[in-house]
């Protein structure tokens, strides 16, 4: 990498030695140690204090508050925020523009994304929009060119690093104070209450969802569930940049990987998805695979999209 070498606040990176990803070819070359002999930004220490206690909680009291009911719970919770929300919404829709739909119904899968506790509307859209425009460069923020622990989840943690990836339009940050999406500039009301209110969602529906089925599906329903998605959505951003077919030169390294596709709702052909960034369909061949959450087979129901792109 390349012009690459400071923090914001100028405080010099030191490269760790470059190493091969197993099972692939790709080279790896982390930017700094992750937890020690470093500076952690108040951002950093936030994401630390939400993810070390929500696996703590998944991984010692999952076990102990199970249920049939709570996974079940947790399985439809997943269908609706992951594939409603962040795959068909929020990916395909806000961030792509793939399909337009009536407001109420855009409305209805945009909540259901935000639901997934990934962010608001519009800064997920500004996030993923800047990964497509600077893919494995070294302006990408997950890459996994930087190591793939730093591309699944590791880059949240290093907030100076994010910041000093700069593009033609300042670093991401200052890129995206100065961008609009286009579903803002139409509905600016909704989409700015969602902003200013995020939070009180994400609390009304653990507090929700603990009055309905108790720990149990506090556990497994919120802590388990948010979980998973979340690193369903990092998988792409790591797994399917290392392993997997590539079927079109997408001058970058998306992989096309079964595995992922069946697990995230057909994001997993990625490699098609950077090929045709605007298309709603990923899974371009009659034998790959793609969820029933899909834009595609709106137009069979009522409130179908007034356009679609394939």
């Amino acid at each position: 990498w390349a012009g690459l070498g400071t923090t914001e606040g100028g405080a010099m990176y030191t490269p760790m030695e470059p190493y091969t990803i197993p099972l692939s070819d790709m080279v790896a070359q982390r930017r700094r140690n992750y937890f020690f002999k470093r500076d952690w930004t108040a951002t950093d220490i936030g994401y630390a204090g939400f993810f070390i206690p929500m696996h703590l909680i998944a991984l010692v009291f999952g076990p102990l508050t199970f249920t049939p009911e709570a996974f079940t719970a947790a399985c439809v919770l997943y269908l609706i925020t992951g594939g409603l929300g962040l795959s068909m919404s929020y990916h395909r829709q806000l961030s792509h523009k793939s399909f337009r739909c009536p407001k109420v119904v855009e409305y209805f899968l945009a909540y259901c994304g935000v639901l997934a506790f990934e962010g608001d509307p519009i800064e997920w859209s500004k996030n993923h929009n800047w990964h497509h425009r600077y893919t494995d460069t070294e302006v990408d923020r997950h890459t996994p060119k930087d190591g793939f622990w730093h591309s699944h989840m590791g880059w949240l943690f290093d907030e100076q690093l994010s910041l000093c990836r700069v593009g033609p339009n300042g670093n991401m940050k200052q890129d995206n104070a100065n961008s609009v999406p286009w579903f803002y500039q139409e509905s600016p009301r909704f989409y700015q209450w969602i902003r200013e209110t995020y939070m009180l969602h994400q609390l009304g529906q653990a507090a929700l969802l603990t009055v309905i089925g108790g720990p149990s599906f506090f556990v497994w329903a919120f802590v388990i569930r948010v979980l998973v998605t979340m690193h369903m959505t990092w998988l792409v951003n790591s797994a399917v940049h290392v392993w997997g077919s590539q079927a079109y030169q997408s001058q970058d390294n998306s992989r096309n990987n079964m595995l992922v596709a069946l697990l995230v709702f057909g994001d997993g052909w990625h490699n098609n998805h950077h090929a045709f960034e605007y298309s709603a369909r990923h899974g371009l061949e009659w034998w790959q695979v793609r969820s029933s959450a899909h834009p595609v087979s709106l137009p069979q129901i009522p409130s179908a999209p007034s356009f679609l792109r394939l």
